[in-house]
C-alpha cells in the first residue's frame, strides 16, 4: 500500500505510532512524507534519522520549515547568523557536527518540491502547500506556502489529477468552505475526490488551543485515513 503523512514537525514519537497504527510494512509499502519534517516539536534528530534509514521505501517532499531551516544552517555555518526562531536548532546543536550539520541541510535540500505517482491508474500530484497543472511554471513559494489556495482549488482541484497536500490545518480549511460544523482535525476531501488535506494540526498539538490535533495519514489506494 501507499500512505501519505504530512506535517509531523519533529514529532517522532507520534510518526512512530503511526507507522504502526497503519501496519506499514516496508518490504511492500510505500511512504511520501509532504513536507515540514522540522519545527515545533522536541525530537528532530530522531525523525530525521528515520528517515534517512527508512530511504528505500520513503519519499519526503520539502515543507516551508524544512526550507527555512535548512537555509538557516547555511547561514549559520558561514557564520552569519546563530539565531533560529524555533527549538529545532537547540535540540540538535549539540549533538551534530559542523559536517553532520551540513549533510542536514544538503538533505533538505535534495527533497523534491512535488511528487507525481501513479497509484493503480490513478494520477497523484503530491506537495506541501498546493499542487498546480503545471508545477513546473509557478513559484518555489507557491508549492510550499499554498498562497493561492481559493475556494475554486479546493472544490475543483485538477482536472484527471488526485492532489494531496499538507500545510494548512484542515480545520482552517472546512472554515473556508463552509464545513466547520464536525470533524474539525480529520482528513479533508471535496465532493469531486480529487483533492485530500491532510494537514490535522500535529504541531500544534502540544498547545491548549489547538485541542484534538493530531498526525494522519491517507492509503492513496483505498482512500482510508489513520489518526494518532
Amino acid at each position: 500500500m501507499t500512505y501519505c503523512i504530512s506535517d509531523i514537525h519533529n514529532d517522532y514519537s507520534n510518526f512512530v505510532k503511526l507507522l504502526k497504527k497503519i501496519n506499514f510494512v516496508p518490504e511492500s509499502d510505500r511512504l511520501y512524507v509532504l513536507g515540514d519534517v522540522f519545527d515545533r516539536g522536541a525530537e528532530p534528530l530522531e525523525l530525521y534519522s528515520l528517515l534517512r534509514d527508512c530511504s528505500d521505501f520513503t519519499t519526503v517532499i520539502m515543507g516551508n520549515h524544512d526550507d527555512w531551516f535548512a537555509d538557516f544552517l547555511y547561514a549559520y555555518l558561514e557564520g552569519l547568523r546563530n539565531d533560529y526562531f524555533d527549538v529545532t536548532f537547540e535540540l540538535i546543536r549539540n549533538k551534530m557536527s559542523a559536517q553532520e550539520l551540513l549533510e542536514l541541510a544538503n538533505w533538505i535540500k535534495g527533497q523534491p518540491l512535488y511528487v507525481r505517482a501513479d497509484i493503480d491508474g490513478e494520477d497523484f500530484l503530491l506537495a506541501h502547500g498546493q499542487t498546480f497543472k503545471n508545477m513546473e511554471q509557478v513559484s518555489r513559494r507557491d508549492i510550499l506556502m499554498g498562497e493561492q489556495l481559493d475556494f475554486n482549488y479546493l472544490m475543483n482541484g485538477i482536472q484527471g489529477v488526485s492532489s494531496v497536500i499538507g500545510h494548512t490545518p484542515t480545520d482552517v480549511i472546512r472554515k473556508w468552505v463552509g464545513h466547520d460544523e464536525c470533524c474539525p482535525n480529520t482528513v479533508w476531501t471535496n465532493k469531486k475526490a480529487n483533492v485530500y488535506c491532510i494537514d490535522c494540526g500535529n504541531g500544534f498539538r502540544k498547545y491548549e488551543s489547538a485541542p484534538g490535533s493530531r498526525l494522519a495519514a491517507l492509503c492513496l489506494e483505498t482512500k482510508e485515513t489513520f489518526y494518532v
